[in-house]
């Protein structure tokens, strides 16, 4: 447990996850797909997106302490790179309903942020790492 509490007050762990993360989500956004798979439930890939988006922004929050809004352009200006590059390279169908999705769970950490106990998670990490 004391491990697992010094862990998760570092900075680089965060920094850690957040790269692998990305990784993760980017490769999963240029996986070719079958056109003739529809999900679990219709829309579901737009749950998928914002769940993803979620997690990237929570990880992002905790691993580099900037202002809201910078991470916020950022992964929307990420979410927009991911739509243009899947319907230019990828042989997928970029859709801006997508990027709401993105941008909805972007704000969906953060009310949730704002409005939980992840803030005094956010800020007991900030301490602990010294930012």
């Amino acid at each position: 447990m004391k491990l697992f509490l010094y862990c998760i007050s570092q900075t680089w762990f965060y920094k850690i996850l957040a790269c692998i993360a990305y990784i993760i989500a980017t490769s999963l956004f240029f996986s070719p797909i079958d056109p003739n798979a529809t999900g679990l439930f219709p829309h579901f890939d737009k749950i998928a997106h914002c769940i993803v988006f979620f997690i990237l922004a929570g990880v992002t929050e905790f691993s580099f302490h900037q202002q809201a809004k910078k991470i916020v352009i950022g992964l929307i200006i990420y979410g927009a790179l991911i739509e243009i590059l899947q319907g230019q390279f990828f042989n997928r169908q970029s859709s801006g309903l997508d990027l709401l999705a993105d941008a909805s769970g972007v704000a969906l950490f953060y009310i949730l942020l704002l409005r939980t106990k992840l803030s005094c998670l956010r800020s007991w990490v900030a301490a602990q790492s010294g930012h």
